[in-house]
């Protein structure tokens, strides 16, 4: 068991760093002569927020994956595993929650709107 975890970490952090690279890939030509528009800050904060609740649900993934691969692991590892899963939740939901915030007392109407 202890050959195999290195290894399966070791190929789990590869795979994540692969993902990762592919969500922030940017698929425009640079020899493109389009003219484009400037995106709003809150297109930049939409945007931006579905990369990190993407990035986090990965992460969230694979740690899931590897506590239930990895029943029989130490304490240490555990804690480490817990961490994986609890630290991505966390800052995806603090995320996503400040840019929520942001974007209604910036708005307009100082808030969401709601239409009865």
């Amino acid at each position: 068991m202890l050959k195999i975890l290195p290894k399966s970490l070791f190929l789990a952090s590869i795979f994540f760093f692969h993902v990762v690279a592919i969500v922030f890939a940017n698929g425009e030509d640079i020899h493109d002569e389009v003219i484009e528009v400037v995106p709003t800050l809150e297109e930049t904060i939409r945007s931006n927020s579905i990369k990190v609740i993407i990035v986090a649900t990965i992460i969230i993934v694979i740690s899931v994956l590897l506590t239930i691969f990895l029943k029989n692991a130490g304490e240490g590892l555990k804690k480490i595993l817990f961490s994986l899963i609890v630290i991505p939740t966390v800052v995806g939901t603090l995320f996503i929650a400040g840019s929520t915030l942001y974007l209604n007392f910036q708005s307009i109407s100082g808030g969401p709107v709601h239409w009865h």
